[in-house]
């Protein structure tokens, strides 16, 4: 059954100006979690605003878990980015480290999917964005993720390495990920989807800093370094001398000769010759 908003606005008191709410003198928990909820999102974020003094710290955290937990995902994106553009980063960023702290996957995978697809390091979704950068700080990404994908959220979990990929995670991030998510049993499938948007959207010198860190975990990681040089041979083409150089200075013969067979400059190696078939001295 939807609730009629506006009645339960009239009802409880919580229609007036937000100004007024903010200056009357008994402002009741059920009065500020019915205008949280059901209040427009530009209202929302002028009453978290009004909030910020020392003596509604309690409230405050009260409502931004009460938004984490039942403001329908698409409007509360809405939320997030009004909060952001307001310059309210606190109150957003609390909104986000309750969502993670409190509620299960499958309510962060809604967020997520709700959230507008990134398409270049311009472009920061919210959501997204906000949520990359908190369990990156806490380096939960990789449980997350495999949470998301347990829940059946794979278009969120694809979400959130796109963003990954495309502004949040450094080349040293994006490798101590890869190890995380290959820990947590995530399969190269769905760690491509790092390893794909690194290669094909990040400045040519990171790119080179990837591959040679992931150079350096091929006992971890070869799947993904196999990957990462087949996507940098194909997509960078532009770039190949500056990542040849940036390996070159790193000393990297093995990175460098990958890419050299994958651009056909240098046939496969060959595979090793079974013992069993070796000559004997």
């Amino acid at each position: 059954m939807e609730i009629d908003r506006s009645a339960a606005l009239v009802a409880s008191g919580a229609d007036r100006p937000v100004a007024e709410l903010l200056a009357l003198p008994r402002l009741t928990r059920a009065l500020l979690a019915t205008a949280v909820l059901f209040r427009p999102s530009q209202d929302v974020a002028e009453l978290l605003a009004g909030l910020a003094g020392p003596a509604s710290q309690p409230a405050l955290a009260e409502l931004r878990r009460l938004l984490a937990a039942v403001r329908p995902a698409s409007e509360l994106d809405t939320v997030l980015q009004i909060l952001m553009n307001r310059g309210q980063a606190e109150d957003a960023e609390g909104i986000v480290d309750a969502l993670l702290a409190f509620e299960p996957a499958a309510r962060v995978g809604e967020l997520l999917e709700a959230s507008p697809w990134p398409y270049g390091p311009v472009f920061w979704p919210e959501a997204a964005g906000l949520i990359a950068r908190a369990t990156m700080g806490s380096g939960t990404t990789a449980v997350l993720i495999g949470n998301l994908l347990d829940a059946g959220h794979g278009r969120a979990a694809e979400l959130l390495l796109d963003e990954l990929a495309t502004t949040e995670a450094s080349a040293s991030d994006a490798v101590r990920l890869l190890v995380r998510l290959a820990a947590e049993r995530v399969g190269p499938e769905v760690r491509d989807r790092l390893t794909e948007g690194f290669c094909e959207r990040r400045p040519s010198e990171d790119v080179a800093h990837f591959l040679h860190l992931l150079g350096r975990r091929t006992r971890q990681l070869g799947e993904d370094l196999a990957r990462a040089v087949a996507v940098a041979a194909e997509t960078r083409r532009a770039d190949l001398d500056t990542i040849r150089s940036v390996l070159t200075a790193e000393g990297n013969e093995k990175v460098l000769r990958r890419i050299a067979v994958a651009t056909g400059e240098l046939p496969p190696d060959a595979p090793p010759t079974p013992r069993w078939f070796r000559p004997k001295r």
